[in-house]
This record gives structure tokens, sequence and C-alpha cells, in this order.
């Protein structure tokens, strides 16, 4: 047919060029939705985690017969309960109920189920127990919104750094990851941000993606309006699913502006650069600058062991993080090099134009010895989530500061912080009380919003806004009269 033919092309062109890939895939995926047509759901990101739910929305997430290898009775009683099931439409209470019996390193019970039927022996391994069928016509409209190409932030970070995950955790539902894997195991960011694109555009739907930037959201006539760079979109239903360091911390210091200070990672090169922080971003800062020969002042508020760098690499060696192990033990005094050297229990109060900085102790305000002129200043300290678009009555119901993490399920103390409430059963934002922030048309968040950061436990939200949605459609069609046989 026509359509194969054009997809053979299509086809052949990625193979042979990049550039081409991302030509095609605007021309594919920038198709804007009709201002008149009102969606069952729109999305407002496009990273991992939406992706994920377009994905679902339009297949089936069916869970194969047959119960797992596994050491897990929990799992495998889940698996039997759940034999021949569709994950998006079984229902989220009974995908909640059963994640809450396993133990895992994420902090929602829905999304622990989900990942332990993709990873179903030991902690992600095994074949998946998930067979991902294209649903019959008549599935939910969506449009998932995104400034760039599909795979949110995953796109802006350098290509040539490394994911934390092992490159095969960072694959979705549907599709394989076939990208060969760095010496340690690891994906690079870039082969990354190349997967969720050609994730995009294989199993979703032509015109689900829309590149555009969301301006503004209100509600009118039980319907959400989401204006942007495009036409407005109409859905009755919205989900919130930005990453949650879109818009960079500041200290709000002298000199913060000026043009050498960075908010995110500056090129790598043989010069100065004074970083402060000692998250994953600082940590990737430093160990680019380093590796291009530059000199690196790392400046950080607590003690060493304090750091999330440490607890996360300290310690104990391993081959697969060795650059983040060795900066751990670099930080805190454990080891030397010339070209590092770390300031702990610190605070940057000035830059000025000199390239001259004023470094303060934390805890009480004395002034520390000038670290002489630095080329360039990267002030790396985490991000909030860009959600201003949202109308005023919401925004002053959400929380003002990120709360504390969660306990993950494995009875350990999360890690990420936790932006919005949200119900894992529903994925619905819910208030300071538990109660649904806004339930028509209903308001859901995805990801790292609510306090889990890995793709790989991010991946069941999807199950959760899925289920959820379908629920709402069901009841809205039998209060039609639609659905008499089964009301």
């Amino acid at each position: 047919s026509m359509l194969s033919v054009l997809r053979l092309i299509m086809t052949a062109l990625l193979v042979h060029s990049a550039d081409g890939a991302a030509a095609i895939t605007d021309q594919c995926n920038s198709v804007i939705p009709s201002a008149d047509e009102i969606l069952d759901v729109i999305v407002v990101g496009n990273g991992p985690s939406a992706l994920a739910l377009g994905a679902l929305l339009q297949h089936e997430w069916v869970v194969e017969r047959g119960a797992p290898f596994s050491s897990k009775n929990a799992l495998k009683r889940a698996a039997r309960s759940l034999a021949g099931a569709d994950l998006g439409s079984v229902g989220g209470n009974v995908i909640d109920n059963l994640g809450g019996e396993l133990s895992a390193r994420c902090v929602s019970p829905t999304s622990a189920l989900v990942d332990a039927l993709r990873f179903p022996v030991s902690d992600g391994g095994g074949k998946s127990l998930l067979d991902v069928r294209r649903r019959a016509p008549g599935s939910p409209t969506a449009a998932i919104i995104g400034r760039g190409p599909p795979g949110g932030s995953w796109h802006d970070m350098p290509g040539e750094t490394l994911t934390l995950s092992p490159a095969e955790w960072m694959a979705l539902p549907g599709m394989a990851w076939t990208a060969q894997p760095t010496p340690s195991g690891r994906a690079t960011r870039g082969a990354s941000a190349a997967y969720f694109e050609a994730y995009a555009r294989d199993l979703l739907v032509p015109g689900t993606s829309v590149r555009g930037n969301v301006i503004s959201a209100d509600v009118r006539e039980g319907v959400w309006h989401v204006h942007g760079t495009g036409p407005t979109l109409r859905g009755r239903a919205l989900v919130l699913a930005g990453g949650a360091y879109d818009v960079p911390r500041r200290l709000g210091i002298p000199g913060e502006d000026l043009a050498a200070v960075f908010h995110r990672a500056p090129a790598p090169r043989r010069a100065r650069l004074l970083v402060v922080g000692a998250g994953l971003s600082a940590t990737d800062a430093v160990l680019r600058w380093l590796g291009a020969g530059g000199t690196a002042v790392h400046v950080f508020r607590t003690a060493a062991v304090d750091t999330r760098l440490y607890k996360m690499f300290g310690g104990n060696y391993s081959s697969s993080y060795d650059g983040e192990c060795g900066l751990a033990a670099l930080a805190a005094g454990e080891k030397r090099h010339p070209a590092y050297l770390p300031v702990p229990e610190a605070q940057l109060t000035a830059v000025r134009a000199d390239g001259t900085v004023d470094l303060v102790d934390a805890s009480s305000a004395r002034r520390l010895e000038d670290h002489g002129v630095f080329d360039a200043v990267a002030i790396l300290i985490g991000g909030t989530p860009a959600l201003d678009f949202l109308p005023a009555s919401i925004l002053e119901r959400l929380p003002s500061e990120p709360l504390a993490p969660g306990t993950k399920l494995d009875g350990t103390p999360g890690t990420h912080p936790r932006f919005l409430r949200v119900d894992t059963v529903t994925g619905l934002v819910t208030d300071s009380n538990g109660g649904v922030l806004h339930n028509d048309p209903p308001l859901y968040a995805l990801g790292p919003l609510r306090g889990d950061n890995f793709v790989r436990f991010v991946v069941g939200d999807a199950a959760a806004v899925a289920n959820d949605l379908r629920r709402r459609g069901a009841e809205s069609k039998c209060s039609r009269g639609d659905l008499q046989d089964e009301c």
C-alpha cells in the first residue's frame, strides 16, 4: 500500500540522517488538533511519563498468563490475579492494592506493580510480562504538548553524559531499547533522547504529539482551555507531566545575572569553574569540566558526607559509577586531585564582573579565603516545575515549597522531593487534606512532580491516570444511556 511505501521511505531517511529524523518528526508530530475538537485529555509536558500515558491510552498493556519466575510471592499473586487483563482498564484500586504488597524502590504502589510486571526477575531484570497491543478504534483522544521534541528535558542535557540507570531501564512499554550501552552498562543521554523521540513516532497516533509553549490554562463550561503559541486546545482532562526542574533555582545574590554565571551546566573547557551544589547536575558539571582539562572549585553548604553526591556514591565503589564514586571521595577529602578543590559547609554570597567571588562559612557567615578568579560560575542547586500557566485559584492551593520525599515501599526514605500531592490510585492532584484539588474537569499529575524520578518508576503513573479516565468515560456514557447493558 501507499502507506507502507511511505513508511519504508521514512525509515530509510531516519537510518541515514539524524537531521532527517528531526525534520520528519517535526512534520509528523506537529499536526495540531482542530480548535473545534474537544479532546479527552491534554498532557502538558512530553517526557517519558507523558509518552507512556499516550501509549497506554492508545494501546492495551495486557498481563501475560503464567506466573513470573520470581522469588516474590506478592508478584506471583498479582500476576495470576491480573492474567489476561489490560492495565489501562482493570481499575486503579486493583493495581494500587496489589502493588502495596510489594517491596520496591519507589513511593507509588501503582508504579511498583507496573515496574515489577515489566521487570519480574530480581530488581530490573527478566522478560516483561506486558504484551502491548494497539487498541481498537475509539481510543481516548489526546494531545501531548512539549516545547521541544518528544522526550522533554532529555533533549536539554549534554548528550555525552550518562544516565544513572542501566540502559535497558530507560525503555518504555512496547518498544525495546536497542542502542548499544556504554561500557558501564549505562546509556548516554543523547541515546535516551533519540529513543523517546522514536517511541513517540512509532507508538503514538500521528497528531498526538504537539510542539509548542503553554502560556495559560482555564476552565470554561466544564472543559479545560489550554492556550499557547499555537491554537487553543480544549480537553475534558488536564495532565501535568512537565519536568521537576524547568525553572532553575537561584541564590538571589549580587552578580547572579552576569554573563559568566550559569544556572545550567556550561560547556566544559580548559578554564577555572566554580560550581555551587552537590546534586546530580553539579556532579555531572564537575566531571565533564575535569574531563575537558579544566579546574573546578566545588562549593556546597553541608559536610561532604551529608551531600546527595556522597549519599548516593560515597563509601562503596562501583565500576558502573566510576566517575561519581571518585568525585564523592574527592569531595570528602578521601582522595586528592590537582584540578579539584572542595569547599564544604560554605555559601556563595556574591559574584563580581572581574571573576572574583565572596564565599562565607555556612553556619557562622565568616568570610572564607579568596579562591582567585573564575572564568565561569555554575549555580546548580536544583529547580522547580513550571506551573505558572495554571489558574490562580489552583496555584494558590499548591504547595509553596517542595514537600519532603515520601517513603519508598522497601521502607527506605525517598530521595526526590514531591512538588505536588497526588493520589497514587487515580493520579489526581490533591490538596493538603487529601481531597481532590480539581475534579470537574479533572487535573492529574505524572512523573517527577509526585516524587519518583527514575524513568522505570514513572511508567506506572500512566496506569493510574488511564484507569481514572476510563472510569469517568464509562460513567459519562452511562449517564447518557450509551452503555445500558454495562451500567
